[in-house]
């Protein structure tokens, strides 16, 4: 008996023991992290997350806190010097517009920055002797630098962590006169005799562009991860940077104003709430991806002066059902279609002459497309994972069908009938190598 006690009494003891360290374990209360013999000492406070390093703290950003849109970070912290930024501290901090590194920091690390997409000015500090690779890739219009540190900076250079990629101008003092300036939340851009618009800073969810007895050009990113719902633009704009509304998730409909010729690469990539686009026909040129992931697109008319669909322009876009083709388009690059797995029937224009690799791949839906005889080469894996597609009417001979150079991996995974205007050809393709999705 007394045994027996004994292990119920060790049994609670134990269990006690776990209970409790479990508790202290999961506490959230610590905000220290202590440390080991290879753990350096890291403390969160406000904004910040600060590391002990050698000469003083790095910092960096808390992930999933709010913050002005204008960052002066600190130089100092708990009596010693900021004198590192860290390695990805503020990476994707798609909130940021402006910052200004303290004049303590000695080295901004590797991503720091990176994915920044909204970042347009930076002030760098008198001490700073080193930016690592990437510190400022994807910074697409960081246009405006004011670079106190004696590295030496030219516009354009991928070096220094391609702080200076897409800089326009660089001040060696804090005495330049900016470049940019702002009407109400939209923020512009002179550059000689061009305005660029390059940033809206407000939170409007309708939001009216400002007309201007000056044309100005909507710059790459202008308006990406805004969280606006509409958007009118003026008549008298030329063309539309590339990302300008990328991952405007709650972007609705634009209608595109006649005049504007060119619209930018992924310029409406993941606007997953998009569902209305009107393009007028003087559009020339729709860069590549431009609606990539628009998974509520359910329609589109091309401009009838569009004679090629660039690669991943429709990629994605698992709503779209109806696509009106414009009459003179040559060529529908890779890809354009892959996984629009709501598209059914499809007839493409007379002048076609090329569709390359994988342009309706993973189209589950599509049952059948219709191929006119100016086609002179399909590539592979166009049909890759259609697998409902029957049949291909082909508006040619078979003679003809068969002197289209064709890639051997064309087929998607099962058989279909090519419907030519002088008989049918019942293929029954080789099993592809591989998955190219």
């Amino acid at each position: 008996m007394k045994k027996f006690s004994a292990l119920v009494i060790g049994f609670i003891l134990a269990v006690s023991i776990c209970f409790f360290a479990g508790c202290e374990a999961n506490d959230p209360t610590p905000s220290t992290t202590q440390p080991t013999d290879d753990t350096p000492v890291t403390v969160i406070e406000g904004l910040y997350k600060y590391t002990e390093v050698s000469g003083g703290y790095s910092i960096g950003l808390c992930k999933g806190m709010s913050f002005s849109k204008k960052l002066s970070l600190p130089s100092q912290f708990r009596g010693k010097e900021v004198v590192e930024i860290a390695e990805e501290g503020f990476k994707d901090a798609t909130a940021l517009f402006t910052l200004e590194i303290p004049n303590t920091v000695i080295l901004i690390g590797a991503k720091a920055f990176s994915g920044c997409v909204n970042l347009y000015r930076v002030v760098l500090g008198e001490s700073l002797a080193a930016i690592a690779p990437d510190a400022f890739s994807g910074c697409h219009k960081l246009l405006e630098i004011y670079n106190l540190s004696k590295l030496s900076l030219l516009p354009g250079s991928e070096g220094l962590g391609s702080v200076a990629a897409n800089a326009l101008n660089i001040y060696n003092n804090d005495d330049g006169q900016s470049k940019i300036n702002y009407d109400n939340d939209f923020v512009f851009y002179t550059d000689e005799d061009t305005v660029f618009l390059i940033a809206y800073v407000g939170n409007d969810e309708k939001i009216v562009l400002p007309t201007s007895n000056q044309q100005y050009v909507i710059f790459d990113y202008a308006f990406s991860y805004c969280s606006m719902t509409s958007i009118t633009l003026p008549d008298e704009i030329p063309y539309i940077g590339e990302g300008t509304f990328y991952s405007c998730k709650k972007l609705l409909g634009i209608n595109i104003p006649d005049g504007v010729a060119s619209i930018g690469a992924k310029v409406f990539y993941n606007c997953s709430a998009l569902k209305q686009v009107t393009l007028p026909d003087s559009i020339l040129t729709i860069g590549s991806a431009a609606f990539q992931n628009c998974i509520a697109l359910e329609n589109i008319e091309l401009p009838d002066k569009l004679i090629i669909i660039e690669d991943n322009t429709f990629n994605g876009c698992t709503a779209l059902s109806q696509v009106a083709f414009p009459s003179f388009l040559l060529v529908i690059d890779e890809k354009a279609f892959c996984n629009c797995t709501s598209l059914l029937d499809l007839e493409l224009p007379e002048c076609v002459i090329g569709i390359k690799r994988e342009a309706f791949s993973y189209c589950s839906g599509l049952k059948s497309i219709i191929i006119y005889n100016n086609v002179t080469k399909i590539e592979y894996h166009v049909f890759y994972g259609c697998m409902n597609l029957a049949k291909i009417k082909y508006q040619g001979t078979m003679d003809e069908w068969s002197n289209i150079e064709i890639n051997n991996r064309v087929d998607n995974i099962r058989a279909f009938n090519i419907v030519c205007t002088d008989g049918t050809i019942q293929r029954i393709p080789n099993m592809p190598q591989g998955d190219s999705q």
